[in-house]
This record gives C-alpha cells, structure tokens and sequence, in this order.
C-alpha cells in the first residue's frame, strides 16, 4: 500500500485539490485492497497457508514459478516483464516523491533552502532530485560493499523499514488531523474531523505493533535476530530526532515552524525570492 498517500504532493497542481486529491486516493485504495486481497489468496491456494512463508523465504519467484505451472510459461514471462517494469515505475515514483519533499522542506526553510530550487525550464525540483539520488548511491554503495544478497537482504530489509516508517507516518497523520480541527471553526463534520481520524489512528497504531512484532517473519530470520529490533529503531530514531528538530524550529524560528505544510514558507528580506518558485501548475484550456 505504501505509495497511495503521496497524490498529496500534487495538490498545487489540481484544479481542485481537496476533490481531485480525495478522490485519486480512495480509487488508488480500494483498487489496491482489492487487487493485493485476490493476489494474497490465489497466493494461498497455490501454495497453501501451512507452507507460505517457507516457500516465499526460500524462492524470490514462488509468484511466476505459480503462473507458469497453472497458465504456461508464456504468462509467467509477460508477468515477470511486467513485475520489472513496474519496479522501474515504483522507483521513478519514490524518486519523484522525495525530491518534491525535499523541495517543500527547503522552501520552507525547514532544510537548506538550496533543496527548494528547480529547472529553469521545467520548473521540477530539480535540487531534490540530485540530492535523493545522491542518498540512494551512497546507500546502494554500502550494500554492494558489503556483499548482502539484492532481493533477500537489501529489498527485504528496505522495504521492512519503508513499512514501518509510512504505517508510523499515516498515524502521526491520522492524529494530527483530530489536533488540528481542535481549535479551528470548520465545515467538517465530526466523522471527517474526529470520529474517523481516531479510529484510523488507533488501527494504525495497533498495525505498527503488529509489524514490528512480526518483523523477523518479514525478514525471514530468527525470532532472536538483532535486525527484527535494529530496523525498525532506524525508523524510531528518525522520529525522535525530526521531532527534536521541530521543537528547536518552534522555539529559534518561529516563523519557519509556523510555515511547516504550507505551500508557501516564510521568507527574510535578505534572502533570495527566486529559489521559492512553485511547481508549475497545468494550464487550463476552456472546451
């Protein structure tokens, strides 16, 4: 699921973004409930509950090895065609998700402002972008070095602390959204304002334990495993020291914390105007 929330980052760039945006998220939702619920299953039956984890542990391709035996090899090649390109697409995703996070933090002085510049031409973020594939070579660097195994170790171990950070994030969310209706007059009813921000940040919360319960499942690897605690402290620590970061903007600047999640972001009158650029938004054409 990880990946749905991020039509968020587009709001500049819609008509209506408390529509378009709202209604992009709870299609990308339901589609990929639906789709990850039949895959889970055919899963299951194919392989059987007793034996799913073992098998998946021990063959990357339990997947295609499923469709060649049940729909011939042709099918488990398009479908392993498929699996890589959109591989290709999640990456080009993320990539494009944290250089516009990047952007918004530098605009809003949050990080270096340098991160808020973009392309002369196409107005994308471009400072971002160069800065999130700067990380992922050194991070890429480091496992290549180091030997561990692409898909096993690598994705495995990436990917777990992904899912705890974004299931910890759409919590965080979740009961931001009841503290910030706290004290502002709204339209929002109570399911949209309260009711469903607390169940969903319950139910997050409760996920989030599930997980990092279960973390060695995920990485297949023994129960008493230092990595089943060690990943998901990454994640913790990440918290704690965004957290700590913020409490020293609200308290030497202010006007900075103030702008945090604002399309905009506090500028001095000494500083360059020119790195606040938004993105471009689409141009309307009348019918």
């Amino acid at each position: 699921f990880i990946g749905f929330e991020a039509g968020a980052i587009y709001s500049e760039e819609c008509r209506n973004p408390r529509v378009t945006v709202a209604r992009a998220t709870f299609i990308a939702v339901g589609f990929v409930g639906l789709f990850y619920a039949i895959s889970s299953w055919a899963m299951l039956v194919t392989v059987g509950p007793a034996d799913i984890q073992q098998t998946a542990t021990a063959n990357v391709g339990v997947v295609l090895d499923g469709l060649a035996a049940h729909w011939g090899g042709t099918v488990s090649t398009i479908a392993g065609l498929l699996f890589l390109t959109s591989n290709f697409a999640d990456l080009l995703s993320f990539h494009n998700g944290v250089a516009r996070y990047l952007f918004a933090l530098g605009r809003g002085r949050v990080l270096p402002a340098a991160l808020s510049r973009v392309g002369t031409r196409s107005g994308g973020p471009v400072a971002g972008s160069l800065a999130q594939t700067a990380l992922a070579v050194v991070v890429l660097t480091i496992f290549v070095l180091s030997g561990t195994q692409p898909v096993l170790e690598m994705f495995t171990w990436l990917s777990g602390i992904s899912a705890v950070g974004v299931v910890l994030l759409m919590a965080g969310t979740s009961a931001a959204v009841v503290g910030f209706f706290r004290s502002r007059s709204t339209a929002a009813s109570a399911w949209q304002r309260l009711v469903a921000p607390t169940l969903a940040t319950i139910a997050l919360v409760a996920l989030v334990v599930l997980i990092i319960d279960n973390f060695d499942a995920l990485l297949g690897t023994d129960p008493t495993s230092p990595l089943r605690w060690i990943l998901p402290g990454i994640v913790v620590v990440g918290g704690v020291l965004g957290a700590v970061w913020a409490q020293m903007l609200k308290s030497s600047r202010p006007d900075v914390y103030a702008s945090i999640g604002t399309t905009g972001g506090g500028l001095d009158d000494d500083e360059d105007e020119s790195v606040l650029l938004d993105l471009p938004r689409t141009p309307r054409h009348s019918m």
